[in-house]
């Protein structure tokens, strides 16, 4: 029932919704830049009291372009947390208190006007200007994009009212934008945009909710609020943001500033740590004066809790350091080892172990271990915030690996009220006889170090504390090649080669794109309802038999493939009394086989083959998890007439470049690793030497399939 009515949400709302693909949907014509154009999408308009307009145009951009604007806008992890830090004491601070939604990620607008999209966004705006009720008195105004920033709105944000400009009455001096990407969103998850009267009785004339692919428009002197998601909403919303004036230097200086910005943001990662004056003569430290607390749990694995080993002025450094460079990666994918900590910003381990703080810290791990041979491999600063579910993981991948995690708490005059402790627990499952071993308060300047299989979990702060509770986290290897080869690991997991597949369909196929991106988010989505009924149900599973649980677990070691074919062969149909239809308005999809509404005994192999080759192997093993969700993805496909391309030329060309990705991450992850190590032998700077380069090369690649992204939208 949840699969169809996402399907049905996903037709209503889309202009693309065909029962066959029979030929290519133009990507973008100049037609979409006319007046005749914006006029026939135009779908609502609200008016203030005093005359000024919100525009709300639907279906203006083809789904596959508005991907390709998210992809584009996402690509570079360059997300800020930009609300204002008050303990950051810096004039060159860089941020935004604005509207009062907490991350955003800046475009250069000058360029971005040169772009498809750009154009169109421009058209837009000079279609509303000259509809404008106040149109006689701003004729000739010129509108040019002067910002540009796309945003993530998560539940528990705390937005505000806002105007992005002041103008004279009777004068529109600028305009605002938001386009929302969201494929997926229902009415219960709220999000809508709020259009108040511009006087103290707070009345609202307008509100725009936030569809899939809306462009809304509106006079930027109109107080507005950008409603957070729903607490039952786990996705963040996904929204691009523009603002154009008219007025030439204001376009000019908004330009210049964000130029700046965005030039002293670049190539961060690679920038020099902070503190690394002095490394070398930082002297031993007398931990035992500092260890102020140190448990064991029953398996042996330790925590070390330290006071004071850092002066104020380093930590001070660090923090601003943290929160002015940090570009933040976003990962809101569930999986059932995940520590569920979204956001992640990364440091340069070559620059970090050059700081004043790396030979403290390799003191503390041989001090709790007995070993000198401890190297980093990864070192990030985490973000949580009051509403976030973080939890219960493990650092490691398996028992026997050796491993420890430091964490450096720098968030100042933190109280016990203030909740955000880092928890230990005996067990990482329930059982009546797991408890907790302590809890440490994440007091600012504070010091844990610990063993990478104790299980833990980074407590979110309360919801009276209205900032975020920010953690320097470094792991820690048991040799320095050891430490290398996880690095290397670790970002080979970024398939970029894929990414360049995925330009190509946008430009030369788009209406495929669009249905298998359709497709796989409802995929997606399933998938992640699946998991999260999983870590329900090993929740309540009774954890007294460990003998039946170990048996579980090495019946999870079955081979990959030897999986795959018990779940093709294990599919089950739907139960009988279950909906599979919707009555709902929009273009419901109706089954092509009887079969799939009575419900089938087994997956036939041309429908997982069709299933493969849409979402790929890694998703579809999630899928397969529920045999319901399995025969509503196969009749989406079909709807979409993706079964029809399983044969034919573009899509063989479409499975050898899938193979050749395939063979390059493979080849990244396993082999070119392993000839660089016999190369180097045990010289352990030869190695580093390499991975080095691979960053670097690896960081290249990432841009070149950026500017390939631009280069589409």
């Amino acid at each position: 029932m949840w699969a169809v009515c996402l399907i049905t949400v996903l037709c209503a709302a889309s202009v693309q919704c065909k029962t066959e693909i029979t030929d290519k949907q133009a990507y973008f014509t100049k037609d979409m830049l006319t007046s005749e154009f914006a006029q026939s999408h135009l779908t609502r308009v609200w008016t203030s009291n005093s005359g000024r307009k919100v525009y709300v145009f639907d279906d203006v951009l083809p789904y596959a372009l508005l991907v390709a604007n998210r992809m584009f806008f996402s690509s570079n992890d360059n997300w800020r947390y930009v609300l204002f830090d008050k303990f950051v004491v810096d004039k060159k601070g860089k941020f935004d208190g604005g509207n009062g939604i907490p991350w955003k990620s800046w475009q250069n607008p000058t360029l971005f006007m040169t772009t498809r999209t750009g154009a169109l966004m421009k058209s837009l705006v000079d279609f509303s200007s000259h509809n404008s009720t106040l149109s006689g008195e701003n004729a000739g105004k010129n509108y040019q994009m002067s910002e540009l920033y796309s945003s993530i709105l998560r539940r528990g944000d705390h937005t505000q009212q806002y105007k992005d400009h002041s103008s004279e009455v009777g004068s529109v001096d600028g305009y605002s934008m938001v386009i929302y990407t969201n494929t997926l969103w229902l009415k219960n998850s709220y999000g809508e945009m709020l259009f108040y009267e511009d006087d103290d009785n707070m009345d609202i004339f307008g509100v725009a909710s936030p569809r899939q692919g809306r462009i809304v428009i509106w006079d930027s002197a109109i107080p507005y609020l950008a409603r957070p998601p729903s607490i039952a909403e786990l996705a963040g919303q996904y929204m691009i943001f523009a603002q154009f004036n008219s007025e030439p230097k204001v376009v000019y200086e908004k330009r210049a500033y964000f130029f700046d910005f965005l030039e002293n943001l670049k190539d961060s990662y690679f920038h020099k740590f902070v503190c690394t004056d002095n490394a070398d003569k930082v002297g031993k430290v007398d931990l035992d004066k500092h260890l102020t607390l140190r448990r064991n749990n029953k398996a042996g694995d330790f925590v070390a809790v330290f006071d004071g080993l850092f002066k104020k002025e380093d930590l001070d450094e660090l923090r601003t350091h943290t929160v002015k460079n940090g570009k933040y990666f976003y990962d809101d994918s569930l999986d059932l080892s995940s520590d569920n900590v979204q956001w992640i910003a990364g440091f340069h381990v070559d620059n970090f172990v050059k700081s004043r703080f790396w030979p403290v810290i390799k003191q503390m791990a041989e001090y709790v271990t007995g070993y000198d041979s401890w190297y980093p491999y990864d070192v990030a600063c985490n973000l949580i915030r009051s509403a976030d579910h973080t939890r219960f993981h493990l650092d490691t991948s398996s028992a026997d690996e050796k491993e420890t995690t430091f964490l450096l708490y720098l968030s100042p005059n933190w109280t016990a009220e203030d909740y955000g402790e880092t928890a230990f627990m005996e067990y990482n499952y329930d059982s009546p006889d797991n408890d907790y071993v302590a809890e440490v308060v994440p007091m600012y300047g504070r010091a844990v170090i610990f063993s990478g299989n104790f299980p833990h979990s980074a407590h979110p702060p309360a919801p009276s504390y209205g900032g975020p509770r920010y953690t320097f986290a470094v792991k820690l290897s048991y040799t320095k090649r050891e430490a290398l080869i996880k690095t290397h690991h670790e970002e080979s997991r970024h398939n970029y080669f894929g990414l360049q597949e995925q330009v190509r369909d946008i430009v030369s196929d788009p209406a495929t794109f669009a249905a298998r991106q359709k497709i796989t988010t409802v995929t997606n989505f399933l998938v992640m309802r699946s998991v999260q009924q999983q870590l329900n149900y090993i929740s309540l599973r009774d954890h007294d038999q460990p003998e039946q649980a170990e048996e579980e677990e090495e019946e999870n070691e079955t081979p990959q493939i030897e999986q795959k074919s018990q779940k093709v062969q294990q599919m089950s149909k739907p139960e009988q009394g279950e909906d599979d239809g919707d009555d709902s308005n929009g273009d419901s999809i109706e089954y092509e086989d009887t079969e799939y509404r009575s419900g089938m005994a087994d997956l036939r192999q041309e429908d997982y083959d069709l299933l493969e080759t849409v979402l790929g192997e890694e998703t579809l093993e999630g899928l397969l998890d529920t045999p319901e969700s399995v025969v509503q993805v196969v009749a989406m496909a079909r709807h979409y007439g993706l079964d029809k391309l399983n044969s034919g030329d573009s899509e063989q060309v479409h499975m050898d470049f899938s193979s050749m990705v395939s063979n390059v991450t493979e080849s990244s992850r396993d082999n070119v690793m392993l000839t660089w190590q016999r190369i180097c032998g045990d010289d352990d700077n030869c190695l580093q030497a390499y991975v080095r380069l691979f960053l670097k090369q690896h960081f290249l690649l990432r841009e070149q399939n950026i500017r390939a992204l631009f280069s589409s939208i």
